[in-house]
């Protein structure tokens, strides 16, 4: 708010030590200074002189009522705030990174010493359900499977997860014993100790060690918005092995 303080004062002229020669007698027009008594006079007669506080005209600063600047942010250029997004400060969000399939997740499995049918990796809900750990041999097993004599050379293992939006990637860390092939949406995306992935087939590698754990990337362009199917065979170097290990981390980047 912008006014002007009015009030009905007498002027003291001769100020100590201030010389006013030449200076406009601050009693205004129509008055005169008289040093005599210090005071605004007319015809020599004390009177009383009408003063104004500074405005906007005579300090260039418009006071408010607390005595400070009346500036809103709109005078100064600003919103109160910062009103700026990562487009406005000129940089870019980071990706995020997120835990789709969690080691200990559930698992559809197939034991059993038959191959399972054409297209099996991208199908669901026709196999027993067990959490991860899967596998026998190590005590350290969530859920147990077939332990027979001879072993089943193969196992098999599938389930789903959801994402939203495009993703820039993922990583699977696969850990196993003694061999894996690993599909994503019917497409092959990595293998260790496999050769040929005939069910009765066994590993190329003798002797590997217990709960091997690998980094598997998926490529951006493997991953649909939606529903997306992940399926492990894990197979055994031989079969006389006294163990058999499966569990997987899915994580995905996205945007």
């Amino acid at each position: 708010m912008r006014f002007a303080l009015l009030s009905f004062l007498l002027v003291s002229c001769a100020l100590p030590d201030v010389d006013l020669t030449g200076k406009a007698c601050p009693c205004g027009d129509g008055y005169q200074c008289d040093p005599a008594t210090d005071s605004c006079v007319v015809d020599g007669e004390a009177a009383d002189v009408e003063t104004q506080d500074a405005g906007p005209d005579d300090g260039g600063t418009d006071l408010g009522t607390d005595g400070g600047v009346d500036a809103g942010p709109e005078d100064l250029g600003v919103d109160g705030g910062t009103d700026a997004g990562p487009e406005d400060l000129g940089t870019d969000m980071p990706p995020v990174t997120r835990t789709a399939i969690p080691y200990g997740a559930l698992w559809e499995y197939h034991d059993q010493d038959e191959a399972p049918p054409a297209g099996w990796e991208t199908v669901a809900g026709e196999w027993p359900l067990g959490e991860g750990q899967l596998g026998y041999g190590d005590g350290d097993e969530t859920t147990l499977l077939l332990d027979a004599e001879p072993n089943v050379p193969t196992a098999y293992f599938r389930r789903t997860f959801e994402t939203s939006g495009d993703a820039l990637g993922a990583v699977a860390n696969v850990l196993y014993d003694d061999g894996f092939v690993l599909y994503v949406n019917g497409t092959e995306v990595g293998r260790e100790n496999v050769d040929d992935t005939a069910h009765a087939a066994f590993t190329i590698a003798q002797g590997v060690g217990d709960n091997v754990v690998v980094d598997v990337p998926v490529p951006a362009a493997l991953i649909v918005d939606g529903l997306n199917y992940v399926a492990v065979m894990v197979k055994q170097d031989d079969g006389v092995s006294s163990d058999l290990s499966f569990d997987l981390e899915l994580r995905v980047t996205a945007p």
